[in-house]
């Protein structure tokens, strides 16, 4: 799998489309965000636990859990990388913040790009004009 830019995404949730899951990619790990929120099959309970904690039937209980989780973030992070970009300007779009900083953007300019001025500023001009092309073909997919 690819290693995706740093900055922040959003897709909807493989087993639930109408949920819509925002990430924060750093350093090729990929977080929920914001930090504290949950996404994917429901967290076990310890109470509905087979056997007490450190049983073989408990670390298998737990051990599944974790492999269904496992396949459900790869999902999620296919979902992204099928097209990046897309999923970027998802996260502008339901959130009103920079893909790439995370700051609020306040005018029309940097909300259409989903990229604030401080961090446009920060993209030489060949790349720039390569991103207000991907921008357009993206714009025009959707």
């Amino acid at each position: 799998m690819s290693t995706l830019p740093d900055g922040y995404y959003a897709v909807p949730d493989p087993d639930d489309p109408d949920t819509m899951t925002r990430w924060r990619v750093d350093s090729g790990g990929m977080h929920p965000h914001p930090a504290k929120t949950w996404y994917g099959p429901a967290r076990p309970l310890r109470k509905d636990a087979p056997g007490k904690p450190g049983t073989d039937e408990y670390i298998a209980w737990m051990r599944d859990y974790f492999d269904e989780w496992g396949s459900w973030a790869r999902r999620v992070k296919e979902a992204i990388e099928a097209n990046p970009l897309i999923a970027r300007f998802h996260f502008t779009e339901s959130t009103g913040h920079c893909h790439n900083c995370g700051r609020v953007l306040t005018d029309g300019t940097s909300r259409t790009l989903g990229i604030g001025p401080d961090c446009r500023e920060r993209i030489p001009h060949d790349l720039f004009s390569a991103y207000l092309a991907e921008v357009k073909r993206a714009r025009e997919v959707r």
